[in-house]
């Protein structure tokens, strides 16, 4: 990417992602978000002499599994290492990470819906290692606290090669590691709470001479709209820098995102400053290709696979099909309704509105729908056979999420609310008679000729409905009523028929 000052852009992630353990890396105490500070950490968390850490099997397979999901090597034999640094959330003083010997190494991911065409990006390696502690600081800036329930949380670190040239690859990089890694179920990769992020490095390459500049990270980038800012800004202050006849520090800095800049953290460290050592109280890590092959097979279709064949061979929009082929929960529902007889587009339109707009109003998460396919497919074929109206399954659903029963039989629970589907017959009559009652303004404007008059009474009568009417048939109780005794009928066939003809104008 030619920025205009002889310098184009050279971008690399070092993406971490929390493992989805029940337990933490290195001892027996529960990965969990959100619980009341230090409550979940013992000696070993705490680095108190004499703590021996044991490794989690679970965290390496879910980093073996990571690892193919990325197109690695998963190499037979890795090595935890100490990683040597003081920082108050690393109460050890030392990190157990992994350096010279890692376990996932040598992969790739391919970057699609890119303006230039599709970009395979290289992944240098994956490891494994232990995730630090929080610092949480005061509010009015007079101390800072530490939080020891992160640390130990497993921690996949995946060091994607310098191959990104433009904010928009870093931020679709994310996306796709973020896409794979959930799908396989790796990881909730919720950056919201912290398991996934980004350490964002940039430099600037000279074009005339093919020199590499200096490379400054920026830390702990978390969302993806931050990753393309972040990437976008330093590029930009590098070049002023380079503009005014300076020179580029390698440094630490830290994302502001309210401020759409980074500030200096510290002053880069090299890997002699660590003093990485293999790690004394874990032995090598060794890893069979049966075992490998085994996770392999556990690979699931990832949302980019999905998205595909659900445009090319269910026929849906290419919208719809982004928006149902992840997150895992989603593309589940959808899929289970299909495989129950509902129609895919049905499926994908109910989903995309309603079961949307009530998680968004509720403010739930798409695992949290308590129902499976087959309730929803069933809900669909009543709606589809004439026997429900797209408002009462409106109103079926809302008690779907409320009542287990309710899930297993939608269309008893419409019966319930008595909003199946009435098509004729002296209780439509009734109902129409009520109406035209209740608005003798709007009658007396239809015999003066106003012919939207009738279609606000066709609406309040299946208002009154509450859905459970067949709107062709309650026009039709609609007219006969308004042309009997009482009722005059002049211009009423013209505006009967239209509304008639719509549906449902409520």
């Amino acid at each position: 990417m030619n920025r205009g000052t002889g310098h184009s852009l050279v971008c690399g992630l070092e993406i971490h992602v929390e493992l989805a353990t029940r337990t933490k890396v290195l001892c027996a105490c529960p990965n969990r978000f959100g619980a009341e500070p230090n409550t979940l950490a013992c000696p070993v968390c705490a680095g108190l002499p004499g703590a021996l850490p044991v490794l989690n099997a679970e965290a390496v397979r879910l980093a073996v599994l990571a690892g193919l999901a990325l197109d690695c090597t998963i190499r037979s034999r890795s090595v935890m290492a100490r990683k040597n640094y003081f920082y108050p959330d690393m109460p050890k003083g030392y990190q157990i990470t992994q350096y010279e010997e890692p376990l996932c190494v040598d992969g790739s991911i391919l970057l699609d819906d890119l303006p230039g065409g599709p970009r395979r990006v290289r992944i240098e390696r994956a490891h494994l290692e232990e995730d630090a502690g929080k610092l949480l600081h005061d509010a009015f800036g007079t101390g800072t606290l530490v939080d020891l329930n992160r640390c130990g949380v497993p921690l996949l670190e995946i060091v994607g090669a310098p191959d990104l040239r433009t904010p928009e690859e870093a931020r679709r990089m994310m996306e796709i590691v973020r896409d794979r890694l959930e799908a396989c179920g790796v990881s909730d990769c919720r950056m919201e709470e912290g398991s996934l992020r980004a350490d964002v490095n940039v430099s600037l390459l000279d074009e005339a001479t093919g020199q590499f500049g200096t490379r400054v990270e920026i830390k702990n980038v978390n969302s993806f709209r931050a990753v393309e800012r972040a990437v976008a800004s330093e590029a930009r202050r590098q070049e002023r820098i380079l503009g005014a006849g300076g020179r580029v520090v390698r440094e630490t800095r830290l994302w502001d995102d309210g401020r759409g800049e980074s500030r200096p953290m510290r002053r880069k460290e090299t890997d002699d400053d660590y003093r990485y050592f293999p790690e004394p109280d874990l032995p090598a890590l060794r890893i069979g290709p049966e075992e490998v092959e085994a996770l392999r097979r556990r690979l699931p279709e990832f949302p980019a696979e999905r998205r595909r064949r659900y445009r090319d061979e269910m026929g849906l929009l290419d919208a719809d099909a982004l928006l149902l082929c992840r997150p895992p929960a989603v593309a589940r529902l959808f899929e289970s309704a299909c495989a129950a007889g509902a129609s895919p587009r049905a499926a994908a339109d109910f989903l995309r509105v309603e079961v949307f707009r009530h998680l968004n109003r509720a403010g739930l998460d798409p695992a949290d729908v308590p129902f499976g396919g087959e309730s929803l497919a069933r809900l669909l074929a009543a709606v589809g056979a004439g026997r429900l109206a797209p408002v009462g399954a409106r109103r079926v659903l809302e008690r779907m999420f409320e009542d287990s029963g309710a899930a297993a039989d939608p269309e008893g629970e419409a019966e319930r609310q008595g909003l199946l589907i009435r098509s004729g017959g002296v209780g439509l009559d009734d109902l129409a008679r009520r109406v035209a009652a209740a608005h003798p303004a709007a009658c007396q404007d239809l015999r003066a000729g106003k012919e939207k008059a009738f279609s606000f009474l066709l609406g309040q009568a299946m208002r009154e409905a509450r859905g459970g009417a067949d709107p062709k048939a309650l026009a039709e109780a609609l007219r006969r009523v308004l042309s009997g005794p009482g009722h005059e009928s002049a211009g009423l066939t013209g505006p009967a028929e239209q509304a008639g003809g719509k549906g449902d104008p409520a």
